[in-house]
Order: structure tokens, then sequence, then C-alpha cells
């Protein structure tokens, strides 16, 4: 099943899996044995996943970032259309797929109203 993870960035740890095995019969008798088998330790492929060079690698966790944000506009006219284009770049991959939302807050003071900003 998937795990939610950390809430923080971590590396992967080393893992190891050993097991015993437990069996009913052993030397004529009914009886229950029990063998350890030794740890091994796993193996995986380094892979990139999501964008995250090794992101396929068992828990290891980053914490999504915006590495660069930068905005232009089209025209900076008094009552002139004017359409704002955002450009974000992240630490992984924003794929359609995954049906990301990015929700923008914080567009204050750009006279929104359509009053004209103070002394335009």
């Amino acid at each position: 099943p998937a795990s939610p993870g950390p809430a923080a960035a971590q590396p992967p740890p080393p893992i190891s899996i050993a097991a015993t095995w437990t069996y009913p019969y052993i030397y004529g008798f009914w009886e229950r044995a029990n063998t350890a088998i030794p740890a091994v330790e796993v193996t995986y492929e380094a892979t990139n996943r999501s964008g995250i060079d090794e992101g396929a690698r068992p828990m290891f966790v980053v914490v999504p970032a915006l590495r660069n944000v930068r905005m232009a506009q089209t025209h900076p006219m008094v009552s002139s259309p004017n359409t704002l284009t955002l450009t974000l770049t992240s630490n992984f991959a924003l794929l359609a797929s995954d049906a990301t939302t990015i929700t923008i807050a914080g567009m204050a003071g750009g006279g929104g109203g359509g009053a004209p900003p103070p002394g335009g």
C-alpha cells in the first residue's frame, strides 16, 4: 500500500532484509523448527522518478519546491488589455497526469478593480 512518507526531506537509509523459515517437520518428528535466513542488503534501481534523480530509491524523500518564478505582462499601458504570464520551475516534474494544482496568492497592489493606481 502507498505510504504518505515523512514531511521533511531525507536521504534513503540502507535497507536489508532478514527472515526466519518455519517448517513443521524435522528429523521424522512433527514439530515446529525454525531456520534463520541471514540478512541481505536490498538492491534497487536508482532511476529518475517524477523528474528527481534517484527518485525511485525506496524511502528517498524530497520537499517539493519552486526553483524559479518569473512574471511578465503583455502591455504596461493604462486601460490596455493585459495578460500576465507566470513561468514556474520546480525541483520535480509537474505532470498533467498527476492532476497537479498550483494556487497563486498574494497578488496585492495590482489595481485589480479597474481603477488606475494612485498617480496613474
